[in-house]
């Protein structure tokens, strides 16, 4: 985990510009919610918003706000600098002086993680992490990093909160990221792990086993070293056990009809899908996943 934070820092401090772009980021090669305060802005007084036009005053301030908003896009680039020479300390001075700028740009807020994970000052740097995805909750490589130090810090059900966020996204790509998903369903194992939960040990177990079938459908070769038909069949029994923990859930019968449709045995798969539908309205999907109960139900 180290290093997946160091490498935080790198691209946080050489990149910043492009986490802020309007197209959608690109997740994790390697491949809960944080208790964070959303920035604050100062009140604006009336007679900024609404004064005369034409007025010397108006005008006056209005040129004053352009320079305090250049002055704050400034001192995040010196900031930028000040990592890119390894002065972390100089940087975040930078960066909390750009803050306290009229209108500061967010991204102030990721370099402070970047430069605070360079110090080893993990809660601070999860904390700017979470007050950036406040204003930014699109930014995935932002959560999925805020996920793993949400965990190192042992804010288990906050970090939880976060993987699941992640999944429930990473299932809206057109192309799913296999990987991507098996490594928050192993995050979030080795939290049930850490935290005694059987159920959701055996559900991300189940899940894992599941995803690593598809995977190897997809690499075109079925029957390697470990088959696609044994990986479901241990998805399968980890998914059983799951569901006899927490009967209620509907998420293990909707696995559990995936596994089974996939193995070729109707009756069972329709049996599963009967239960998901029943226990969908009082338990956890992803949105993705509840549109595939509809569309399995339809089809």
């Amino acid at each position: 985990m180290m290093l997946r934070l160091v490498s935080l820092a790198c691209v946080f401090c050489l990149g910043c510009h492009s986490f802020v772009s309007e197209g959608p980021p690109q997740p994790l090669s390697p491949e809960g919610r944080g208790e964070t305060v959303a920035p604050t802005q100062p009140p604006t007084a009336l007679g900024q918003e609404r004064g005369e036009i034409g007025s010397p005053s108006l005008r006056q301030s209005g040129s004053s706000q352009e320079r305090l908003e250049a002055t704050g896009e400034e001192l995040w680039q010196k900031g930028q600098l000040a990592m890119q020479a390894g002065q972390a300390e100089r940087a975040i001075a930078l960066y909390r002086q750009s803050l306290k700028c009229k209108e500061a740009p967010a991204k102030n807020h990721l370099s402070l993680a970047a430069a605070f994970v360079t110090k080893g000052d993990d809660a601070a740097a999860c904390y700017h992490l979470g007050v950036f995805l406040e204003s930014n909750p699109e930014h995935r490589n932002a959560r999925l990093y805020h996920a793993e130090l949400l965990l190192k810090l042992k804010r288990f059900t906050d970090s939880r909160w976060e993987f699941d966020q992640a999944i429930a996204e990473a299932q809206e790509d057109r192309f799913l990221d296999r990987q991507h998903l098996l490594h928050c369903h192993a995050r979030l194992l080795e939290m049930a792990e850490a935290l005694q939960d059987d159920y959701r040990e055996h559900l991300h177990r189940g899940i894992s086993f599941f995803l690593l079938a598809q995977e190897r459908l997809a690499a075109g070769d079925p029957e390697g070293e470990l088959p696609v038909e044994a990986l479901l069949c241990r998805a399968a029994g980890q998914l059983t056990t799951a569901r006899s923990l927490r009967p209620e859930e509907a998420r293990t019968c909707w696995y559990l009809h995936a596994v089974w449709r996939q193995l070729g045995q109707s009756p069972q798969s329709r049996r599963w899908l009967q239960e998901a539908t029943r226990l969908a309205p009082f338990s956890y999907l992803t949105p993705a996943e509840r549109r595939a109960l509809q569309f399995a139900l339809a089809s």
